[in-house]
């Protein structure tokens, strides 16, 4: 955490990193929404899209009051549409939570939005912000006029005219507020869709944060001078050190953020409405885009499903970030050597620890070599264990991640340190196919998960795709038993790619004459994502309705 005081610039960002909770009606407004969000992760922040959420149920309220409680900007955008009404029931809900906040009859959920971001705002003075910082993004008001006399809102003349007077209303508060740039135009939606993201990105970099709190916030109430003073604690330096170990995570974190937001965001799109209404239980696992992806969707499901991880960064999201309740499977202890921040349970731990005592530590094999027994027998061990999610009670979806993916024949080779560049070892690389990750233990679990048969979606980006494979580091997980043309073809599995737009349909089409389904996204920025499903995962899902 750093302080605002740095290099003479007061109150612009200097490392802190926001919350951005994104605002609108949801009609029309996907692709606007998209640039709002792209722009949001060009700056560096998190931006906050409550997607496919029904919003008519009453246990739906809180999930609302708390992603904007832990926000730090609040972006509206606001067109022809005034949105869904609030009922009753959930108006009482928020009076409950929010006491003094106005509530009125008929409002929509996008005011009540808005109301609840005013209701955090407390201005220190003209050119700053308080508790939350309040944009909005306005259409032009004559072609508003016009879309809503061509389209009007409710059923029943009488219901028009009231939600008419609503969205008036709205729109004349709304238009007292900050802004970015001019309002937007429907007859340029093109290139309003391309401008905008660099308009938000540009906004925020210059946002003064003196009095927000940045994400992890600085402890609230505690003068900002003093937080470098909290910041020698030693015992949040060992917690800060202990989460500093796991350097290769953190190096992963950051290469293409873009391409891995916008996978996480793009699967939510197509399967957060189904997670969410059908109660799918989810299991973490351990890399950095799944870490992206339980930051993503952890304020939507925190709550709602059983939820487990053996990844440490994705662990304390869902728990301490989003406040959800998430376990840790396998409950061991991470290990100090493997720098991904995962756990791999006692039996493989064991294992390794065996292997390595005999001086025979576990090396990467390229010749296709079948799992051992012991190894066999560490994987069953993994997968008796109660809380293991073959166990779990209800509906499961695993959600991975792999260092990379061999489809092509001509992988590009780097002899590692160990190694000795030899014909036949290059030939037996050459020849192998599908995942492959950084450790042992990876493997074995990757492995003790795949016996479950629980549906898996693999998260990655476009650079996993027949990348550089390290001899002497790179352990393939298939072999001659267990081939990675029997699992795509058996296993229920499908693929969520996050790439650039110039890269997507080359990408695609690796998939899809792999015999794989593929659903692509349909918007028009540089960073895009599809999925790729084989049809074991298209007959699993199926069955999960009731």
């Amino acid at each position: 955490m750093k302080s605002d005081k740095v290099g003479g610039s007061k109150g612009k960002l200097q490392g802190k990193k926001l919350q951005v909770f994104v605002s609108s009606p949801f009609g029309g407004m996907r692709d606007y929404r998209r640039a709002v969000m792209e722009g949001v992760v060009r700056a560096g922040h998190i931006p906050i899209l409550l997607e496919n959420f029904s919003f008519s149920e009453l246990e739906d309220i809180p999930v609302i009051v708390n992603a904007l409680e832990d926000c730090q900007v609040y972006i509206l955008i606001l067109g022809h549409r005034y949105g869904s009404i609030v009922d009753e029931k959930a108006r009482k809900r928020v009076r409950e939570l929010c006491p003094g906040l106005r509530v009125p009859k008929g409002i929509s959920f996008t005011e009540l939005e808005y109301r609840l971001a005013k209701h955090r705002e407390s201005p220190k003075g003209a050119n700053q912000h308080g508790q939350l910082a309040i944009f909005t993004i306005l259409f032009d008001k004559e072609q508003v006029e016009a879309a809503r006399k061509n389209k009007p809102e409710g059923h029943e003349a009488q219901e028009r005219a009231k939600v008419s007077k609503a969205f008036w209303d709205f729109y004349s508060t709304v238009a007292k507020e900050r802004k970015f740039g001019k309002p937007l135009s429907y007859r340029a939606a093109k290139t309003t869709r391309t401008s905008l993201p660099l308009e938000i990105q540009l906004a925020l970099k210059d946002l003064d944060v003196t009095n927000l709190q940045g994400w992890i916030p600085e402890p609230s109430g505690i003068p900002a001078e003093l937080i470098p003073t909290i910041a020698q604690n030693r015992l949040t330096q060992a917690i800060i050190g202990s989460l500093g170990m796991f350097g290769s995570l953190d190096k992963r974190l950051a290469r293409e953020p873009e391409l891995k937001q916008r996978a996480c965001e793009f699967f939510w799109e197509q399967y957060g409405a189904a997670i969410y209404d059908k109660d799918i239980n989810l299991f973490f696992e351990s890399g950095s885009t799944i870490a992206f992806l339980a930051d993503a969707v952890g304020v939507r499901i925190a709550g709602r499903h059983r939820i487990s991880s053996n990844n440490v960064l994705a662990h304390l999201l869902l728990w301490l970030v989003h406040r959800g309740s998430c376990e840790m499977f396998p409950n061991t202890n991470p290990d100090p050597a493997d720098q991904f921040g995962a756990t791999f349970g006692e039996h493989i731990d064991e294992l390794y620890k065996e292997c390595s005592l005999a001086n025979a530590p576990p090396e990467p094999d390229y010749r296709g070599k079948p799992l051992d027994g012991r190894e066999k027998q560490a994987i069953e061990d993994t997968m008796a264990e109660p809380a293991a999610p073959n166990h779990w009670e209800g509906r499961t979806l695993l959600l991975g991640a792999i260092s990379g993916i061999q489809m092509g024949e001509s992988p590009e080779i780097i002899w590692g340190k160990r190694t000795q560049a030899r014909d036949e070892l290059r030939r037996n690389v050459e020849m192998c196919r599908g995942f492959h990750v950084g450790s042992y233990k990876n493997k074995l679990f990757k492995r003790s998960m795949y016996e479950t048969k629980l549906p898996l979606m693999v998260f990655l980006d476009e650079s996993k795709i027949d990348c550089k494979i390290e001899v002497g580091r790179c352990h393939f997980i298939f072999d001659r038993e267990y081939t990675w043309d029997k699992f795509m073809r058996s296993y229920p599995v499908a693929f969520c790619v996050g790439c650039h737009s110039t890269n997507l349909a080359g990408c695609a089409k690796l998939f899809k004459d792999k015999g794989f389904q593929i659903v692509r996204d349909r918007g028009t920025y540089d960073h895009q994502a599809f999925i790729a499903r084989n049809s074991c995962f298209v007959k699993r899902f199926k069955q999960f309705d009731p």
